[in-house]
């Protein structure tokens, strides 16, 4: 979540990607559909089994802002366009990390690797993470995602375990309430589906509670009802063993 919501600690280790989309995936967190590659060969094969459109992103620790970083190319409709933004971004994370490498060298460069994403569907951005108290241990936040919350003070805190009654309360106690109910043509979205995640997400906070610092999903697309929920990007920072 963005330092103004939750603040990742100087002794957190911020996860691969893979290692937090398999930590997410164990609690059933819906991400949307996407392969970590290595290669241009590798992006093209993942684009072609996921279907174009897709979303192209430079993966690294050292960069969790990938829009404002220019890592992140979206729309990319054939495998032309794919290998050209391919290039691009490896050469932009490259020049971030101030290594001299080929634009066609994945092993040498600072990434963990390329993110093919399937474009994800029209739906109501959200926000919503775990954060450590010193205190209280796990805290969990929920609010307005995407740019909304550069823009509004929109987070509902809680403390886990989170009943589905619960999560209700806590998506109702934000302001994007009257996007989800619907809004103006905006049909109904899925509620049911976003209480799910909290839930889940409440179960993740409490097994990891001992090790996690912070967790960030931004943004969570809230689709129609009856359609779920995708997260779209993720973050997670762990303890320093």
């Amino acid at each position: 979540m963005p330092d103004q919501v939750i603040n990742t600690p100087a002794q957190a280790r911020m996860l691969p990607y893979h290692e937090a989309e398999a930590l997410l995936r164990r609690y059933d967190i819906p991400l949307a559909a996407s392969r970590l590659v290595q290669s241009l060969e590798e992006a093209v094969a993942a684009a072609d089994e996921i279907g174009y459109p897709v979303a192209l992103k430079a993966i690294s620790t050292q960069a969790t802002h990938k829009s404002d970083a220019g890592l992140l190319q979206l729309g990319i409709a054939g495998e032309e366009t794919l290998a050209a933004a391919a290039r691009q971004l490896l050469l932009r994370s490259n020049d971030l990390s101030r290594s001299q490498v080929r634009s066609d060298d994945f092993s040498r460069s600072a990434l963990e690797g390329l993110l093919v994403q399937a474009m994800a569907p029209p739906g109501i951005e959200m926000i919503a993470g775990i954060s450590h108290d010193p205190q209280f241990g796990p805290v969990l936040a929920l609010g307005s995602g995407g740019i909304l919350v550069e823009l509004l003070d929109d987070v509902a805190l809680r403390l886990p375990p989170l009943s589905p009654a619960e999560a209700l309360r806590m998506i109702t106690g934000t302001r994007a309430w009257p996007l989800l109910q619907g809004f103006r043509s905006r049909p109904p979205a899925d509620v049911d589906a976003l209480a799910d995640l909290m839930v889940n997400l409440s179960r993740l906070s409490q097994d990891n509670a001992q090790r996690l610092l912070s967790l960030d999903l931004n943004p969570i697309l809230v689709l129609a009802r009856g359609e779920g929920v995708q997260v779209v990007d993720l973050r997670v920072a762990v303890r320093q063993p």
